[in-house]
């Protein structure tokens, strides 16, 4: 009994490129998932850039936002959609957070690449216990090199940034990044 041939050069070639652009395609998938690795976190990266948003839910109509005026707290900021169903996973856990740490923190979602009437009647629906900013045009979220959602921000009470976060994020991790940012 005889072996098949072994493929000709063109069609392992071909094998090796088709394998390639599946690879890619899942990487592609995964960022834009907000899964995978995470972007970085464990140590200040400067100060973080500041910025003033208008509240849209758990303030004062009209107001706005001034990263700056929370120093001396720790921040968490959560990059989110209301078309993004890993943002509503997490809303669960950033609520719980956010209540837990309410003495030493403060968590503010962060409404970004969305329709601002989406965001007021997501808001609504779901009514979380901190706050949230509507940045409608995206410039807090390019400050922070935010490219998938849920993203996570961490700010220590000197005004460092300490952690940027792709992803779904359980409580104890949570718990885990504000409790590394309280002494920086």
């Amino acid at each position: 009994m005889s072996r098949p041939p072994a493929p000709t050069a063109p069609v392992a070639s071909r094998r090796w490129i088709g394998l390639a652009l599946v690879a890619a395609a899942a990487g592609w998938g995964a960022w834009r998932l907000g899964v995978g690795p995470r972007s970085w976190s464990g140590g200040p990266r400067g100060p973080a850039p500041d910025f003033a948003l208008p509240v849209v839910h758990g303030g004062d109509p009209g107001s706005r936002f001034r990263l700056a005026d929370q120093r001396g707290k720790v921040v968490l900021l959560d990059f989110w959609a209301s078309w993004c169903r890993p943002c509503r996973q997490q809303l669960p856990a950033i609520a719980a957070v956010a209540r837990r740490w309410a003495e030493r923190a403060v968590v503010v979602g962060v409404a970004t690449s969305d329709d601002p009437a989406a965001v007021r009647e997501f808001l609504r629906d779901e009514s979380p216990p901190y706050p949230s900013l509507l940045d409608d045009r995206g410039e807090a979220a390019r400050a922070y090199g935010v490219a998938s959602l849920p993203t996570l921000v961490v700010v220590a009470p000197s005004g460092a940034l300490v952690a940027v976060e792709r992803g779904v994020h359980s409580e104890a991790e949570l718990d885990a990044l504000l409790t590394a940012a309280e002494g920086r």
